[in-house]
């Protein structure tokens, strides 16, 4: 099974989210995790495949690089401009292909059971002419992890993330909301207060950066990733 982790931005803490959960989940299942596509990154020396944000799931899973990685299977299109997908491509002379996309997941899926991918930006983030990243993962019905953060112009943006994720048909298995100091309490309490219907279903989890702070935040988000599975079977 392959789930989607997005945020409601970039840099809103999707990459810490993914490493943290992947790093738990490998303590009970065999798991990996993927990046969509990476931009922004200059080609690394003897790793020019290999994506920045994967090589920090790594670091924050406490694993080496793995061979999946070095084959370029954990993220088959890195560009060098820090722009969105289609753009960034363009500029490269490319246009990210879905079918490699698929393909890439696929031989995954069949290696792992659990899969952990990491989009780009948001949901609506073009990949290519005609496929947003939504298209993409709607087409497979990934269950889909929202990572939000309690800072002004917050709310806005999680529920249009929200609201657009539900239009497909998919599963919102869980909205992390990305703690940080940064923001006070009052902008934290407004967005919780938006959230009360998914909180009442156990799927709204605040985590810290600081697992001193969190001990067992994404042990529960790992149950909640893993009760997914039983809940298709189920249906």
């Amino acid at each position: 099974m392959t789930v989607f982790v997005t945020g409601i931005d970039t840099d809103i803490g999707k990459t810490w989210v993914t490493g943290q959960l992947l790093g738990v989940l490998r303590q009970q299942v065999a798991a990996i995790s993927m990046k969509l596509v990476q931009t922004g990154q200059e080609p690394l020396p003897g790793l020019a495949g290999v994506s920045q944000d994967l090589r920090e799931h790594r670091r924050l899973a406490g694993m080496p690089l793995l061979p999946e990685d070095l084959q370029g299977l954990t993220c088959p299109w890195i560009f060098r401009e820090p722009a969105s997908p289609h753009w960034a491509a363009q500029k490269e002379g490319k246009t990210l292909q879905e079918a490699a996309l698929a393909s890439a997941v696929s031989k995954l899926e069949h290696s792992f059971p659990w899969v952990l991918c990491e989009g780009a930006g948001g949901v609506l983030v073009p990949l290519a002419p005609g496929l947003t990243t939504l298209d993409f993962v709607g087409r497979r019905g990934w269950p889909v992890i929202l990572v939000t953060t309690p800072r002004l112009g917050s709310i806005n943006h999680t529920w249009l993330t929200i609201e657009a994720v539900l239009s497909r048909g998919l599963t919102l298995a869980a909205v992390v909301v990305n703690r940080s100091d940064a923001w006070g309490e009052s902008l934290r309490l407004s967005l919780l207060s938006t959230l009360q219907e998914f909180e009442a279903q156990g799927k709204v989890l605040e985590l810290f950066d600081d697992p001193q702070k969190n001990p067992k935040g994404f042990s529960k988000l790992a149950q909640i990733v893993l009760s997914l599975r039983e809940n298709q079977t189920q249906n």
